[in-house]
């Protein structure tokens, strides 16, 4: 075991998981001790590894008198985390008995409900929030103010977009938040009508210029109309899953911090 636990403080988990599956494959009997100590290794490398289904499955392996249980169970909500699997983190966290680490209960549950956009049940949990156990004061802190940006994220809607890009094509996707690509959008549609005009006033309906010009405008326009209230939806999209990778990440700091 010192062998595996030296691979694991130089990152090397691969090689630590393989040492592992070459101790258990040796016939030989562990104490409940033992075991616990080879299931948890393997599931820390695993964790390592971001492979959270089978992380989960040998965190939970680990005996509730194991003094690996309390990393093993708070690791095993992590990666449960990770996995999205959010009401199964939930129960297990207000099951949880240990009140010497209430304080990181409290932090996981609020950042369930964050995750969930739950901000009614962040408001009430973050009311257990004091500020003063050092290994998440921070991150109680930072949760706080993803709850703040999150409440004032711009309700926008991707109907007044698509409405607004089809009086002025781009004007969706200014208002969505992205100038650039609506200043885009509108000197390309408006290039193409104007090319469309032109060869509609100087060679007729019937022309192949109108019709090649005509049908790429027409194209451009939809799609202006389409992408615009798109966007609103992407933009909204991306800004949650900064915030639930900022998230994730502070919850996984103070296990480090704690569990060390």
């Amino acid at each position: 075991m010192n062998f595996i636990a030296y691979l694991n403080n130089r990152g090397e988990n691969r090689d630590a998981l393989l040492a592992l599956k070459r101790l258990t494959m040796t016939g030989t009997t562990f104490s409940a001790g033992r075991t616990d100590t080879v299931n948890f290794f393997t599931a820390w490398n695993l964790h390592q590894l971001r492979n959270s289904d089978s992380a989960i499955f040998y965190f939970d392996r680990i005996s509730a008198s194991s003094g690996f249980y309390d990393p093993s169970f708070f690791y095993g909500v992590l990666n449960r985390i990770y996995s999205k699997q959010y009401e199964e983190c939930r129960s297990r966290l207000m099951a949880y008995q240990n009140k010497e680490y209430q304080s990181l209960t409290n932090l996981n549950l609020a950042a369930l409900a964050l995750l969930e956009k739950d901000l009614p049940a962040f408001d009430s949990l973050a009311k257990s929030f004091d500020y003063s156990f050092y290994a998440i004061s921070e991150e109680q802190k930072s949760l706080k103010l993803y709850a703040d940006t999150i409440r004032n994220y711009p309700k926008r809607s991707a109907v007044v977009a698509g409405v607004l890009s089809a009086i002025i094509p781009g004007a969706g996707k200014v208002y969505s938040g992205k100038l650039g690509q609506g200043l885009a959008a509108f000197l390309e549609i408006a290039a193409l009508g104007g090319a469309t005009a032109e060869y509609y006033f100087r060679s007729g309906p019937e022309s192949a210029g109108f019709i090649i010009f005509g049908t790429l405008f027409s194209l451009f326009y939809v799609g202006n109309i389409w992408g615009s209230a798109l966007s609103v939806h992407v933009n909204r999209n991306d800004f949650y899953q900064r915030i639930d990778n900022n998230i994730m990440v502070d919850l996984h700091i103070p296990l480090r911090r704690i569990f060390r």
